[in-house]
């Protein structure tokens, strides 16, 4: 009988197994490309993040030095009052020339570029390299932000000028101040890149924290920045003569001149008095409420008058005054009303202090009272 073992072995049995070498590898997945970078929004010439100061870290900081400031002002008038009081408004070049040399000394390399606040708050100045500047740039610095503030609120009503002369006056005034701090204020806020205001650009500076000191600061502002500061600029200069050219133009101006011309011959009278230092005149009309009686419109004459050192007696400061318009206008050029304020003080610009006495009463009150007091007044 066959072996039907070695038929099926024969018949069924499978080819020889390869080597292991030759055997087939399992496929390799195909490379996968990696995902595309999702879209960048950040700013390529803004700042590194942390690098700048923000706003509310730069205002801290200045508010702490305003208060060192004053602090300073308060000593000096402190061991000066009476000295403060007879120089008056050139006070405030005493403030400043001690504001300048402290934003110049401490924001330059020698104070380890920056002020109290600034350190307090571990803010810096610095240039685009990173480093510290020099005493001019960091002085430059502070005269075009100290400028403005010093300049607003000076009177100059000491200056004997002719029209044309307060004009040109006015409208410097105008655009150094009122361009001034707007532009200062506007670059704090809305400068976001750079977060330099206008004393920062004029002078190339940036504020950086601390520990991004020696880092160069690669931002750039945006130029609609530059041109907005400098259209308000011109616009706060052409609207002077412009506005002054319209109220020309208006039916109450023939009115109004009257009103100055009566303004300036009076400040005229007052400013002669040798103790006084400045003074300004207001001619118009205005609403008088006695007690619990109803308004009444009145025609007045107010003087604001300086003096050039302190008084003994204010009130009898004010009749001096007085008794000089009186003999020079018996019915003050027909006003009802004549209202004297006088005051003595200091201003030094990082602080200030004055003292105020206001004395009002009719031309016939006025008469009686001086007569009283034994002035020769004409009838």
């Amino acid at each position: 009988m066959p072996d039907l073992r070695d038929s099926w072995r024969g018949e069924t049995a499978p080819a020889s197994a390869p080597a292991p070498e030759e055997r087939a590898q399992p496929a390799k997945p195909a490379p996968v490309s990696p995902p595309p970078p999702a879209p960048s929004f950040a700013d390529p010439l803004a700042a590194p993040p942390g690098q700048l100061a923000n706003f509310w870290l730069r205002i801290l900081a200045a508010f702490a030095d305003s208060l060192l400031l004053a602090a300073v002002g308060w000593l000096v008038a402190r061991g000066s009052y009476d000295w403060l009081v007879e120089i008056g408004q050139k006070g405030r070049i005493i403030g400043w020339v001690i504001t300048l040399a402290y934003f110049g000394v401490m924001n330059s390399r020698m104070g380890a570029g920056g002020t109290i606040g600034k350190l307090v708050f571990g803010l810096r100045v610095v240039g685009r390299n990173g480093e510290y500047v020099p005493f001019s740039t960091a002085l430059l610095r502070a005269i075009v932000y100290t400028v403005p503030f010093y300049l607003n609120g000076a009177d100059f009503s000491g200056l004997a000028l002719d029209h044309e002369a307060t004009l040109v006056l006015d409208i410097m005034l105008a655009v150094v101040v009122f361009g001034g701090i707007a532009s200062i204020i506007y670059l704090y806020v809305a400068n976001s890149r750079t977060r330099q205001s206008l004393h920062d650009l004029v002078a190339g500076t940036f504020v950086v924290r601390m520990r991004a000191l020696h880092a160069p600061v690669t931002a750039r502002i945006y130029p609609v920045h530059i041109a907005i500061v400098l259209a308000w600029c011109a616009l706060i200069g052409a609207a002077v003569p412009l506005g002054l050219q319209y109220a020309a133009s208006m039916p109450w101006t023939q009115a109004f001149a009257i009103d100055l011309k009566q303004a300036n011959q009076f400040k005229a009278i007052v400013n002669a008095d040798p103790s006084v230092a400045g003074s300004t005149v207001m001619v118009g009309y205005g609403w008088l409420t006695v007690f619990n009686s109803q308004p009444t419109a009145v025609d007045f004459v107010m003087v604001n008058a300086r003096l050039r050192a302190i008084p003994d007696d204010a009130e009898k400061a004010a009749e001096e005054i007085a008794t000089r318009l009186l003999q020079a206008e018996p019915d003050l050029m027909g006003h009802q009303r004549l209202t004297l304020i006088v005051r003595y003080g200091y201003d030094l610009g990082i602080t200030s202090d004055w003292r105020t006495f206001t004395y009002s009463g009719t031309p016939a009150e006025w008469r009686a009272k001086l007569r009283q007091d034994g002035a020769a007044l004409p009838t």
